[in-house]
């Protein structure tokens, strides 16, 4: 999450993260990237919660920026909704 994130601080999470290199046409793919762990909504309430994105094309195995930040968004929308 971005440092003025509302809901920076609130999670306590673990990421993860799976990419595999198809030879046969020398591209890479995301398998999975994962957030799981714990939230605190904006009203207080404690929640569980796992979070992926799979069988995403990327360039090469480090570039994951994308969806780290797509599941980072997601733990701020679901903080600020509750």
């Amino acid at each position: 999450m971005k440092p003025d994130s509302a809901a920076r601080d609130k999670a306590q999470a673990k990421t993860g993260t799976f990419s595999w290199r198809n030879t046969m046409n020398n591209r890479f793919l995301l398998n999975s990237k994962a957030l799981a762990g714990y939230l605190t909504t904006a009203s207080g309430r404690k929640l569980a919660f796992a979070m992926f994105v799979n069988n995403t094309h990327i360039d090469k195995p480090s570039d994951t920026s994308r969806e780290g930040e797509t599941l980072g968004r997601l733990c701020e929308i679901i903080h600020s909704t509750e």
